[in-house]
C-alpha cells in the first residue's frame, strides 16, 4: 500500500539539509575545538561535520558526514563499541555517514547517562554526546511517528533499520509465502543512475558440509515518493509484524527442524508442494506433490560451488554448535534446505514450510483384483526376494521384460509403496548428446545414469544405496545398443562401469525394464542380475520368474519349490543358481 502526500512540494527541506542546519546552529560552521587539560594550552580539533551534495544532477539531496579528528576520542569510542552497539563501524581517519551514526549515538547516549560523573568518560566524549543528543532529537520525532502509524517516508526510512536487530523478509529468494527472520548487520545509502536506494546487509544461520555458520546476503529498497506501509517493504523490523510473537514462536520451531534436517548423518523422505529454486536456474519452479530426498551434507558435495551458501565462522573464529543455539539464533536459521526430486533427477533449494510427510499409497499386490492368482504369487515372490536382500552386503538387481501395459512399472511402484521407499527414475535422454561430444572415443565410458546437472557420474549409485531408493531404469539395453552401434568395437557403452558400480553397492534394489526380448537375453549384459522377470499376456496376465540371464536364455522355468526357496532367503539363491546353470550347460 502506498500513500502519496498531497502537500509534499519540491521546496521541502531534505533531512540532510535539516541536519546540516542543526549542526551549524550547535557547533558553528567551523570544526569544534576544546581546550585540553594537558600542559599544552593549545586547542585541538575534536570532530567536524561536513555536507556533500549528491552527484546526480536530478537529485537535490545532500549527505552529512562526521569525522573524528582526535586520536584519544577515536580510541575511546572503539573501546565502547562492543558495549553500546552490535553493528559494524570503525572510527578511523575517514569520515562516517551521519545516518550510520544514528543508532550508535542512541547506545552511546544511554551509556554516558550511566557513566555520568565518572572520570572514565572524557570531556571530548561528553561534548560529542551533547551534539549527538541534539542531532537525534529532530529525527526521533519522525521515528516515533512512523512507529505509531506504520507509515514510512524514504527520507527517514534508514532510522528504522538498526543493525543487530531482527528483521522480517517475506517471499524470501522469490519463493512465495516463504517468510524468514534475519539479523541486520548494516545499511548504506547508494546513489546510482539518479536513483537513491538503501543497501541492507543481513545474515542467517546456514550450513555446508556439516559446518554451521553465518550466511551474509544483501537486499535493496529503492527510494519512493510519499509514504508506504512498513510491512510492504522487502524487509522491516520484527516488532512491526501484526503477529510478531506467533511468528517468532513458529520460526524458532522451524529453526529446530532446520537443524534436524541438515544433520550430516541424516536423510529424509518428504512430500513437497511449493516453489523451488533449481540449481542453475535464476527463477523458481513449481513442484506439486513431488517426492524428494533431503540430504544436506551429501547433496552439497555434488552441487556446483556457486549454489552453496558461503558461511563464515562466529565469535572466536569457531563454527556454531547446532546443539547450543539459543532461541534468537534458531529464529534466524535458514528457511530452506537442498533436496533432490527423484522423478526428475534435479537438485534444488526447497522451503522447509512446504515439506510434508510422504503419503504412501495402498497399491499392494494382494489388493489388486485384476491380476491372476499365479501372477500375484509370483509378484509376491519377487518382492520378498528383493526385500530379503535389501540392506545386505549385495544389491538386488531385477530385470523386467514384457510388452506394454503388462504391469512392469506398476510392480516397481508396488515394491516402493509397500516398503515405503522412493523411486529414483533414471533417464537416458542425455546419452546421445554425451556420445556426440565424446567424438566416438573408444575409451570413453558412458555410465547409463545421468548426473542431475548433465555430466556422467557414479554418485547416484552411492546415494541411492545410502537412501534405500528403488532405482527404476527404463530401456537400458536399447540405449546402450544404440550408442554401441556408433562406437564399435564396444557393443555396450558404459556396461563395464555400470556392472562394477552395481557390485559395489552394499544393499539396494535396482529395477531394469525392457521390451526387447532378444537383447534382454544377451548373456554378456545380464549375467549379474539377481532375477529376470518376464511379463506375458496370452489370455490373462502372467509373470514368470527366472534366475539370472542363464535361465532366461535357456528358457528354463523355476519349479514352485524353487520359487519358494527363493522367497525364504538370499542364502538359497546360489544353490538354485548352480542347479539352473547346470541345466543350461547341457
Amino acid at each position: 500500500m502506498r500513500i502519496t502526500e498531497e502537500n509534499a512540494t519540491e521546496s521541502r527541506r531534505s533531512l540532510d539539509e535539516q541536519i546540516r542546519e542543526l549542526t551549524v546552529s550547535v557547533i558553528g560552521s567551523k570544526p569544534w575545538h576544546l581546550t585540553t587539560n594537558t600542559s599544552s594550552p593549545a586547542p585541538f580539533n575534536i570532530f567536524e561535520v561536513t555536507t556533500i551534495n549528491a552527484t546526480a544532477p536530478t537529485l537535490s539531496c545532500t549527505e552529512t558526514w562526521v569525522k573524528i579528528n582526535d586520536d584519544a576520542l577515536r580510541k575511546e569510542l572503539d573501546k565502547l563499541l562492543e558495549k553500546v552497539w552490535p553493528g559494524e563501524i570503525s572510527f578511523g581517519q575517514n569520515p562516517i555517514d551521519a545516518k550510520r551514526l544514528y543508532h550508535f549515538m542512541t547506545g552511546l547516549i544511554e551509556h554516558c547517562k550511566c557513566e555520568d560523573g565518572d572520570s572514565s568518560v572524557s570531556s571530548a566524549l561528553q561534548l560529542l554526546v551533547y551534539w549527538a543528543t541534539l542531532f537525534k532529537s529532530n529525527i526521533d520525532v519522525k521515528v516515533q511517528e512512523m512507529r505509531s502509524t506504520k507509515l514510512v517516508e524514504y527520507e527517514y526510512l534508514w532510522a528504522l533499520f538498526e543493525p543487530g536487530k531482527i528483521m522480517v523478509t517475506e517471499n524470501f529468494l522469490g519463493m512465495k509465502d516463504l517468510t524468514v527472520c534475519v539479523k541486520l548487520i548494516g545499511f548504506e545509502e547508494l546513489i546510482n543512475d539518479d536513483k537513491r536506494k538503501l543497501r541492507l546487509t543481513m545474515q542467517t544461520i546456514d550450513t555446508t558440509s556439516g559446518n554451521y555458520g553465518y550466511h551474509r546476503q544483501t537486499t535493496f529498497i529503492t527510494s519512493f515518493v510519499g509514504k508506504e506501509h512498513v510491512c510492504d517493504l522487502v524487509m522491516y523490523p520484527l516488532s512491526y509484524h501484526k503477529d510478531s510473537q506467533e511468528l517468532e514462536k513458529r520460526l524458532v520451531s522451524r529453526g529446530r527442524e532446520f537443524i534436524q534436517l541438515t544433520r550430516d548423518d541424516g536423510f529424509h523422505f518428504r512430500q513437497y508442494e511449493g516453489k523451488v529454486i533449481l540449481d542453475g536456474s535464476s527463477g523458481t519452479s513449481d513442484w506439486e506433490d513431488e517426492r524428494i530426498v533431503v540430504d544436506c551434507c551429501a547433496l552439497n558435495k555434488e552441487r556446483p560451488f556457486s549454489t552453496l551458501p558461503r558461511i563464515t565462522r562466529g565469535l572466536g573464529n569457531s563454527w556454531l554448535d547446532p546443539d547450543k543455539l539459543i532461541d534468537e539464533e534458531l529464529l534466524i536459521c535458514s528457511g530452506t534446505v537442498p533436496a533432490l526430486i527423484l522423478s526428475k533427477a534435479k537438485i534444488g533449494t526447497v522451503a522447509i514450510d512446504c515439506l510434508q510427510p510422504v503419503e504412501w499409497r495402498d497399491i499392494s499386490v494382494a489388493k489388486n483384483v485384476g491380476l491372476a492368482d499365479n501372477t500375484k504369487a509370483n509378484m509376491g515372490t519377487i518382492m520378498q526376494i528383493a526385500k530379503d536382500g535389501f540392506g545386505q552386503q549385495q544389491s538386488t538387481v531385477i530385470v523386467f521384460y514384457g510388452g506394454s501395459n503388462l504391469g512392469k512399472k506398476w510392480t516397481v511402484e508396488v515394491i516402493a509403496e509397500e516398503w515405503k521407499r522412493p523411486i529414483f527414475t533414471v533417464s537416458f535422454s542425455l546419452l546421445p548428446e554425451i556420445l556426440t561430444r565424446a567424438n566416438a572415443d573408444f575409451n570413453f565410458k558412458i555410465l547409463p545414469l545421468s548426473h542431475p546437472q548433465g555430466s556422467p557420474s557414479d554418485w547416484i549409485y552411492g546415494l541411492c544405496n545410502r537412501w534405500g531408493a528403488i532405482m527404476h531404469v527404463q530401456e537400458p539395453i536399447k540405449a546402450m545398443l544404440d550408442r554401441g552401434r556408433h562406437a564399435p568395437p564396444q557393443p555396450y557403452i558404459g556396461l563395464d562401469c555400470m556392472v562394477d558400480d552395481l557390485r559395489a553397492l552394499k544393499g539396494g534394489v535396482v529395477c531394469f525394464m525392457t521390451t526387447s526380448y532378444a537383447d534382454w537375453t544377451h548373456p554378456d549384459l545380464w549375467s549379474y542380475a539377481t532375477l529376470g522377470v518376464e511379463f506375458e499376456q496370452p489370455r490373462a496376465m502372467e509373470v514368470r520368474v527366472f534366475w539370472s540371464n542363464a535361465l532366461a536364455k535357456a528358457g528354463v522355468k523355476l519349479s514352485d519349490e524353487e520359487i519358494e526357496s527363493l522367497a525364504k532367503g538370499m542364502n538359497k539363491i546360489s544353490e538354485v543358481c548352480r542347479k539352473a546353470a547346470a541345466k543350461w550347460q547341457k
